[in-house]
């Protein structure tokens, strides 16, 4: 395909999804938001799932285990207490019995596993109301708002092979050329780590409350307001270092995995959101760990020009050259 054409299908999918609106908040998906609550599903991610088990229920986990529990079988908030006790064991199994296990009263395998899944069912549902084709080219961020019940179809759990932090949910679009340039990287001897894929809105909001509670305006600059998150598409992603995990500020831009993918990353259909210069475009400060899919066409254009997705569709074409 000429690179004419090839700029002239761009910018054909750009436009529709630049002007196609989102779902309305007030529509009737609403049961996509999520049936576990927001604080309970970031906690079962970052500790990697309930890991109890029929030797050792651990503390971490008995929040979770009685969320589980709560909101699974209907029952009153504040039934089950912070403690793993006889009410706790015997709740365990009436959900044992709702799902044909064993009635045990204790974290056996299959209970584990059962509650794991409905914790991974809740953060990154199998089912959405989105477009896929349509989400490849939308524009979201300051002004440009998903509603709060939007979820992308296609989401799958990122499987333990690529290096995750905690438990990650990515778009299926974008996980097999992730999985490539995470190899590619290791070619190089770069270890990289994905600390965040898909977020889901109330996800995005209890996030934004802790790091503006936390940092005040500043913090309040670093990070998206629910519904213009990239992350709520499922195609944006956090990337770090495996040897600093912790260093997610514009240090990382220095450091050889951020120097990587900032040389690199094209090459698999990612850019970079939130790069130096772009601060009056999207609200957000320089994130050099956050890149979003767009395909490898389009991807390899905004490279050459060196400008962001977003300034290229609301800034116009004309900076692109055809040849």
């Amino acid at each position: 395909m000429g690179h004419v054409k090839l700029i002239t299908l761009i910018v054909t999918f750009l436009l529709i999804g630049f002007l196609v609106p989102v779902l309305s908040s007030k529509g009737g998906l609403d049961s996509l938001a999520g049936v576990f609550n927001a604080r309970h599903v970031r906690t079962w991610m970052r500790n990697g799932g309930i890991t109890s088990n029929y030797k050792e229920v651990k503390k971490a986990d008995i929040p979770l285990i009685n969320h589980a529990l709560t909101k699974d079988l209907g029952i009153e908030e504040g039934y089950l207490t912070k403690y793993f006790d006889i009410k706790t064991r015997e709740t365990l199994k009436k959900f044992q019995k709702k799902y044909g296990l064993l009635e045990t009263g204790i974290m056996d395998t299959p209970t584990q596993e059962k509650m794991n899944a409905l914790y991974s069912e809740d953060f990154c549902p199998k089912f959405g109301n989105g477009d896929s084709t349509i989400d490849m080219t939308r524009v979201v961020g300051k002004g440009r708002p998903l509603a709060a019940n939007y979820i992308p179809n296609g989401l799958v759990p990122v499987p333990e092979g690529l290096l995750a932090q905690g438990k990650q949910c990515v778009s299926g679009t974008i996980l097999g050329p992730l999985q490539e340039m995470f190899r590619a990287a290791a070619k190089d001897d770069i270890g990289l780590l994905l600390i965040s894929g898909y977020r889901r809105y109330d996800i995005q909001s209890t996030l934004r409350d802790d790091i503006v509670a936390r940092e005040g305006a500043k913090g309040a600059k670093e990070i998206a307001v629910p519904g213009e998150s990239e992350h709520q598409l499922g195609l944006a992603v956090d990337i770090l270092s495996v040897d600093t995990p912790t260093t997610i500020d514009a240090r990382f831009a220095k450091t050889k995995a951020g120097t990587w993918l900032a040389e690199n990353a094209w090459k698999y259909g990612f850019t970079m959101s939130y790069p130096k210069g772009d601060e009056d475009l999207g609200g957000i400060a320089y994130e050099p760990w956050h890149y979003r899919y767009v395909g490898k066409g389009l991807a390899k254009i905004l490279h050459e020009q060196g400008v962001s997705f977003r300034r290229f569709v609301e800034q116009g074409f004309a900076t692109v050259a055809l040849h």
